[in-house]
């Protein structure tokens, strides 16, 4: 039942992107979706992750995701990522937030459909899919705001 929900949720999505004629970068198996601003602080934080951590850069190419500009709510089904204004009002450096998270996340909780801390055991995960991702961002001089988000 949750493949075929996810299905449906990623049908949905690839329909509304289209719909809203969304631009796309593909890196290995993963895709984003969004306007020119958010492709190009998408260019910007994949350019620095393929720098600053390529053993990364290489677990992202693996990862068959869809991260999408979503204005108004950033949260995960399955493997499909939205990312909000919050994170784009940060360039780079918020779309790299998001991205290295949801990342973590991901090698973390790769089965769950819907990522939620009521799940037995996904708040442990997403605990330390956090702690690994705040750890990696702030060795690379992330702002402590955006760190925040993932130490709360």
């Amino acid at each position: 039942m949750n493949r075929v929900v996810a299905l449906f949720y990623q049908l949905g999505v690839a329909l509304l992107v289209r719909g809203m004629r969304y631009d796309s970068r593909r890196v290995g198996r993963a895709i984003f979706w969004g306007t020119p601003e958010f492709l190009k602080s998408v260019d910007e934080a994949l350019n620095f992750i393929q720098i600053r951590g390529p053993d990364l850069y290489e677990s992202l190419k693996n990862m068959p995701g869809v991260f999408w500009y979503s204005p108004k709510a950033s949260f995960q089904v399955g493997k499909t990522f939205a990312v909000c204004d919050a994170y784009l009002a940060w360039s780079r450096q918020g779309i790299l937030t998001r991205v290295v998270s949801c990342l973590m996340k991901y090698e973390q909780i790769s089965k769950e459909l819907f990522v939620s801390p009521q799940i037995p055991g996904t708040k442990e995960k997403i605990e330390l899919a956090n702690k690994s991702a705040a750890a990696w961002l702030e060795r690379n001089g992330i702002d402590e705001a955006l760190l925040s988000i993932l130490r709360a």
